[in-house]
């Protein structure tokens, strides 16, 4: 063992410093103790000259030994004096032993050093090694090291057995290993998900929900749908055009460029359920009047862009519905006058394809959004008139601004459309 001479401790041979002061054992120095561990005599000055010198004080003399027969004495006396006390008597009978619950504790704790990885004993404050102090922040975390602890061994109700009746301590057998508890931390994804309980579920569930009505909110018209009167009113406007039997529209078509103009006109027949039909007769520079026809029953939609009457693109359709179905950036231009009724008007914006596909433009890229101006009347929230700009629309080798005008002709009246092939 090593000896502290500064706290005293006595340390493992292998110990470089001590595990009590942490004070490396091979170099402290006097001048290191505290004064109340080194006792140090008194120091006096003595002598006459000039140069100081230093003795220690005189103690004071003990007075005379006793006599040491007279300790013989006393310790004679004494052993006389003490009663003799008999072993314990035994009867024949085996002694009986009386167990109850005991619980053993074979816990050994230890400290590992985070700076070197010493093992030091759990009471120490400073490494043994390198002198560290254990209980600080070190770069590598240091912990606790418990040796293996036997389960504990349970004895029922108390029993009354010999010493010849016990069984050997090899006998006891420790308990199965601890199951651990399994960590949501850990493992991936859906050991994750495999343990969610109700409640995890639930919130899932409506944190979805909500993303959900942000998107539909902000991204596809919710805002217009819940706090635009505008956007409900255009809504009505179509819902009560296309419940009646049936209604007309007179067209007016405008074909615009740098370089040149020109129109056409027609007309707009819907029928419930699900007919529309359009025609219009452009006339296009160079090549005279061109019929532009198309009929869209239900699903199914045919055009004839001059030439004779065929099936239409998957995903193009001519029904009349596709003014107001989506919409977007609604305005409210206040309540006018329009063909003779009190009407109220809104602008808003409207994807392209619907006029493209009147025009027998197809689909192209570049060109803008339709912007639409609607009539409703007041009274009856009927379509009075619909005006539909869309720029950049290529027509006969140009870059064209089309305008096509609707105004309302013939209400509540069956036209009889059908499939021309």
């Amino acid at each position: 063992m090593k000896y502290c001479k500064l706290c005293r401790l006595e340390n493992p041979d292998e110990a470089r410093f001590c595990m009590k002061c942490g004070k490396d054992l091979d170099t402290i120095l006097v001048s290191e103790v505290p004064p109340e561990i080194i006792e140090v005599d008194t120091l006096t000055a003595s002598g006459s000259s000039g140069v100081p010198s230093y003795a220690t004080p005189n103690k004071k003399e003990s007075g005379p030994l006793p006599d040491v027969d007279s300790y013989k004495e006393a310790a004679a006396s004494s052993a006389a004096s003490e009663e003799v006390v008999s072993p314990v008597e035994y009867d024949d009978e085996t002694p009986e032993i009386h167990m109850t619950d005991v619980t053993t504790d074979f816990t050994e704790r230890r400290i590992i050093c985070g700076i070197c990885g010493s093992t030091n004993p759990n009471e120490q404050r400073y490494c043994k090694q390198c002198g560290s102090a254990l209980g600080d922040e070190t770069p590598h975390s240091a912990g606790v090291m418990s040796v293996p602890q036997a389960a504990p061994i349970t004895h029922g109700p108390v029993e009354t057995t010999t010493l010849a009746d016990m069984a050997p301590s090899s006998d006891y057998h420790a308990a199965g290993p601890v199951r651990e508890k399994r960590s949501r931390a850990g493992g991936g994804l859906g050991d994750g998900l495999a343990e969610w309980g109700g409640r995890e579920w639930f919130f899932m569930v409506i944190a979805a929900i909500f993303v959900a009505v942000l998107i539909w909110f902000f991204v596809f018209g919710g805002m217009n749908a819940l706090f635009n009167s505008g956007a409900r009113n255009i809504k009505k406007a179509g819902e009560v055009m296309t419940g009646m039997a049936g209604c007309q529209y007179n067209l007016t078509a405008t074909l615009e460029s740098h370089e040149t103009a020109y129109a056409g006109s027609g007309q707009l027949v819907y029928e419930s359920l699900d007919k529309t039909a359009w025609q219009l007769l452009l006339d296009v520079p160079g090549k005279g009047p061109v019929l532009l026809q198309h009929v869209q029953i239900g699903d199914e939609s045919y055009s004839n862009c001059g030439e004779s009457w065929q099936m239409s693109d998957e995903g193009d359709r001519a029904d009349m519905s596709g003014l107001w179905s989506d919409i977007s950036g609604v305005e409210d231009m206040g309540e006018e006058s329009m063909l003779g009724h009190a009407c109220l008007h809104y602008k808003y914006r409207t994807p392209p394809r619907l006029i493209t596909h009147i025009l027998c433009a197809g689909e192209q890229s570049g060109v803008s959004d339709t912007v639409v101006d609607m009539w409703i009347d007041k009274e009856s929230y009927c379509i009075v008139r619909v005006s539909a700009d869309t720029f950049n629309i290529q027509s006969e080798g140009m870059r064209t601004k089309a305008t096509l005008i609707m105004d309302i002709g013939v209400t509540d009246q069956a036209f009889g459309i059908n499939a021309p092939i």
